[in-house]
């Protein structure tokens, strides 16, 4: 080979290799992180590492037997006693604050596969799921057997055969709470086994699919196929603020609830605006395809601080009881710090996290680091009310993680609740906090009209009195124009020379035409020859575009969800959901930006001519060029004021504000019809037919630009594979 070949085998190589490895860049690490936070666009941040492992605990090293498929633990935070579950052994193991065992429970007792355990602090009493006795037992700590309850009798459990408690606890009112797996919620019973009612059962959502299926099935069929049920609780306890709080493994969204003594949930959004800027999930799902957390266990300690098991990720999250979160970490694997099956988690007095690990048949005992100490005494603080305090701590936290965003969201509450407006919109735009932001910043905008009332004031007195005025000044300007037209005349001598050419149109005149004068406009753009002055309104357009996201107030980048048909028959709402994208400046793909501007353009270009052209249309190419390139005027001019008003609205706000964009978008729409009409000289009747058919020819080129992008990259892919594999081969 020789060297000129080499050289070239050398640099496609090196140009493989940069494309793989941009490639593999732009797919990403599966788990590029061991401890992180989560930003307010769902990016996981760095965070030191919170808990480290301590020890672990398992049947072989107390003594004891190994466990086999242990379903759940309990801490007695009165002395830091831990309670195993050992499914399989039907066994209650008790350890006491230094993992010595204090007692084992099951033979005496006759259990059957327990699968929960609860312990009652008004009595000190056991609380056991039998689950394969179909029974709940109550005990004493030392074993002696108190009561016993099966499923409780009532007409309305017909369909519930079993008790089958797979998990238990019981009130303050001494109400046993129990889940049994059907999704008809928790069952409540008294002491005396009376059934008390269901307990938060969760919403099934609207499907098509199921409306469909109730009117082409029969009743028997509905009723034996079609029936669709709520999902089941997976876990549930009761915390020390007298919340229920549980864990739903199989939904997308509402994994995590607080459920109130009448069981409505609480960590949901309470108003319009939190609808639309904290639309917080749980756990980590950033695109709609990505599968949601499968949380199978929750508790919450005496701070408020709730800690929950992803099972299908094997991590560990923490949330604030405003449902932010304050950390994650955890991984699947063998090592360590790494889990099997991570099935129950609770929590001590001392901080210790207690993960039950069921694929490793052990207890992993995390102990918290300072950072995660600063980060849960900060949140009980600001859940407190005590915002100053808790401002100290968050400074100390951001010491230790500079991008952590919730540290400046508490610095933020903290300035606002000391009514320092400015500082609190500052701490609020660092940690992207769009609605504590819109309430300082109202508080801000009240406070600058009251310094200068007395300003405005005077101004519009000046304008009254302008326009008052502005009669008279405008006769007497007439009249002085008027004698200094008749001296001028007297004084000059008079010429015959020709009058000068007009000279043609610019594109900032025809554009002002469009926007006053459109019909008038659409004909004179129809006949001219030139295309530069489209290819610049087009690209004016797509710089409106990037400028007016660049210039966008951040706590307006909300993208509404339009999904029901009510989002829809609200006009704004639907453009809104288009041009106001949730993103970060300095994330935004310029090029993309630009291309939703300048492809549907193209698009209706496109279809506009080949459909007019078959429907006797009198427009050229050249003129639908030309004259759709100005039907984007109204955008090209009005983007940028309308991002810059942003910064005086607030989210209550939110509405006008869609509202300003809606004009500009159904403004182009309107000319765009008017265009179709006028370049093409059809009726109206003929105009809505053309332009229904137009859309659905862009449907169609985009459908096939689409095709066509996919098999590209499709193709690419293999070449690249086997170009690879070649030159591996060659080399």
């Amino acid at each position: 080979m020789t060297r000129p070949q080499k050289a070239l085998v050398a640099l496609i190589v090196s140009l493989l290799t940069i494309a793989g490895g941009h490639r593999a860049l732009a797919q990403g690490p599966v788990d590029p992180y061991r401890s992180y936070t989560i930003d307010s666009t769902g990016r996981p941040i760095p965070i030191p590492d919170p808990y480290v492992l301590d020890h672990t605990i398992d049947g072989l090293t107390l003594g004891i037997g190994e466990f086999t498929l242990p379903s759940d633990i309990l801490i007695d935070r009165a002395n830091d006693h831990l309670f195993i579950v050992d499914t399989r052994n039907d066994r209650i193991i008790e350890l006491d604050d230094q993992q010595k065992v204090v007692r084992q429970l099951g033979p005496e007792l006759g259990l059957d596969g327990p699968q929960g355990i609860y312990l009652d602090s008004r009595d000190d009493t056991l609380w056991i799921a039998d689950t394969g006795n179909d029974r709940i037992i109550q005990i004493t700590r030392a074993g002696q057997r108190l009561q016993e309850f099966g499923l409780p009798q009532s007409d309305v459990l017909t369909e519930i055969r079993s008790a089958a408690p797979s998990k238990v606890l019981v009130d303050k009112r001494g109400y046993i709470y129990y889940l049994e797996g059907t999704g008809a919620g928790m069952i409540v019973m008294d002491q005396q086994n009376q059934f008390r009612g269901f307990f938060g059962i969760n919403q099934v959502g609207f499907s098509l699919r199921w409306l469909w299926a109730r009117y082409l099935s029969t009743e028997e069929q509905r009723e034996k196929i079609l029936l669709a049920k709520p999902t089941s609780h997976s876990d549930m306890i009761l915390g020390d603020d007298g919340f229920i709080y549980s864990a739903v493994a199989g939904q997308m969204q509402r994994q995590l609830q607080k459920l109130s003594p009448v069981g409505i949930n609480l960590f949901v959004e309470k108003s319009l605006e939190q609808q639309l800027y904290q639309r917080k999930i749980f756990g980590e799902r950033r695109r709609s395809w990505e599968p949601a957390a499968r949380f199978v266990s929750v508790t919450v300690d005496a701070g408020g601080t709730v800690t929950a098991v992803d099972a299908s990720r094997a991590r560990i999250y923490q949330y604030d009881q405003d449902r932010n979160v304050l950390l994650a970490f955890g991984r699947p694997g063998v090592g360590p710090e790494e889990f099997g099956v991570a099935s129950e988690v609770d929590v001590d007095s001392r901080g210790l996290l207690y993960v039950l690990d069921t694929g490793r048949s052990r207890v992993a005992v995390f102990r918290p680091t300072p950072f995660a100490r600063l980060v849960h005494q900060a949140s009980e603080l600001q859940g407190d009310g005590r915002y100053a305090e808790a401002a100290a701590v968050w400074r100390q936290v951001l010491g230790l993680a500079s991008g952590y965003e919730l540290a400046h969201s508490g610095l933020g509450k903290a300035a606002y609740h000391q009514e320092r407006w400015r500082e609190a919109m500052r701490e609020y735009s660092l940690a992207r906090n769009q609605l504590g932001y819109s309430l300082a910043l109202l508080e801000y905008r009240q406070e600058v009209l009251r310094r200068s009332m007395g300003w405005l004031v005077g101004a519009m007195f000046a304008l009254l009195l302008s326009i008052l005025a502005w009669p008279t000044l405008s006769r007497f300007s007439r009249s002085a124009s008027w004698a200094f037209g008749r001296i001028a005349t007297s004084t000059t001598p008079s010429t015959d020379r020709p009058a000068a050419r007009l000279p043609e149109r610019s594109p900032a005149h025809l554009a002002l035409g469009v926007l006053v004068r459109p019909i008038e406009t659409f004909e004179a753009l129809r006949s001219g020859r030139s295309l530069w002055p489209a290819v610049l309104m087009v690209g004016l357009a797509a710089v409106a575009r990037v400028a007016s996201l660049a210039v966008m107030p951040f706590h307006m980048r909300a993208t509404p969800v339009v999904g029901s048909i009510f989002d829809w028959a609200r006009l704004y709402r639907p453009v809104a959901a288009s041009l106001l994208p949730e993103l970060h400046w300095e994330e935004a793909n310029i090029s993309v930006e630009m291309l939703r501007i300048i492809l549907p353009w193209l698009l209706w270009t496109l279809a506009n001519y080949g459909v007019s052209a078959l429907f006797d249309g009198e427009g050229t190419l050249r003129g639908v060029v030309r004259t759709t390139a100005y039907c984007l005027a109204p955008y090209i001019v009005f983007a940028v004021p309308i991002s810059l008003v942003g910064y005086v609205l607030t989210a209550r706000e939110r509405g006008l504000y869609e509202s300003l964009w809606s004009v500009v978008f159904y403004w182009v729409l309107i000319l765009l019809v008017m265009q179709l009409s006028t370049v093409h000289n059809y009726s109206g009747g003929r105009t809505v037919r053309v332009g229904v058919l137009a859309v659905f020819g862009m449907a169609v080129l985009g459908g096939f630009i689409g095709l066509v992008v996919l098999l590209g990259r499709a193709v690419a892919s293999v070449a690249w594979e086997i170009g690879y594999e070649i030159l591996r081969i060659v080399l």
